[in-house]
């Protein structure tokens, strides 16, 4: 996943930008400001609804990128080499260098991105639950609830057990210990990964056929980049271990 906008350096990891993360940005705050916010807080003027709607899409942005940099960080303390970070209209990519050396270090690796959306979910709650004890902003209040409840998904997707998602490189670490191969062990994470993206792009059609709902969409899409992510890691692990 190469980046077509480099921002720079943090923390020593190249940062990049994929053209396709303006398509996102578009599509989420027009569905908040439109939509979302709206529900949440009744009453409020438009121009103050799609200002909310960006801040908040912005943050969330950075949420993603805190995500990766978690695992980009923990790579590097354990030895494997990280080329950067890009993010695009999916999430973020973390392109690590090479493989974990053990399974633990897989799993220390894997789980430093759920650990950084948990830590934010939990921020972002607070803040949501002070505003309200506080009778703070309204809409600032229904942007912190949508920022905690975004990185509560992004949490909870990433630890579906579908490779390479960080559920599925956990798995693999699981098995890898277990069996003592880390090639048989990425088939199998591999191949449960590709059940896990099938399932996806069939709920996405139901959603989009029978409710219309534009999350059916993005969910086909995922799905799609799932299991050709999937394929494409198996056959890197083959290689190298060749």
């Amino acid at each position: 996943m190469g980046a077509s906008v480099r921002v720079g350096r943090i923390a020593g990891v190249e940062v990049g930008l994929h053209w396709s993360l303006a398509i996102a940005f578009v599509i989420i705050v027009w569905t908040l400001g439109s939509q979302v916010m709206p529900a949440l807080v009744p009453d409020q003027s438009q121009p103050a609804y799609w200002l909310v709607s960006a801040l908040a899409v912005i943050l969330f942005y950075v949420s993603l990128f805190s995500h990766e940099m978690g695992h980009a960080v923990v790579a590097r303390r354990v030895g494997v080499g990280v080329d950067g970070i890009t993010l695009w209209i999916f999430g973020g990519v973390a392109r690590l260098r090479g493989d974990a050396a053990t399974p633990g270090m897989e799993v220390k690796i894997a789980i430093a991105g759920p650990v950084v959306s948990l830590a934010l979910a939990v921020m972002f709650g607070v803040a949501t639950y002070l505003l309200d004890t506080l009778n703070g902003p309204p809409l600032i209040e229904g942007g912190c609830a949508w920022l905690a409840a975004s990185n509560a998904v992004l949490l909870l997707f990433n630890l579906i057990p579908a490779f390479p998602l960080d559920g599925g490189r956990l798995l693999r670490a699981w098995l890898w210990r277990r069996r003592g191969d880390r090639y048989r062990a990425t088939s199998s994470a591999a191949r449960l990964g590709r059940v896990c993206a099938v399932l996806m792009v069939g709920g996405g059609l139901l959603a989009l056929l029978l409710q219309g709902a534009l999350s059916g969409l993005w969910l086909v899409f995922i799905g799609w980049f799932v299991w050709s992510a999937s394929r494409s890691e198996e056959a890197a692990v083959q290689l190298r271990t060749r």
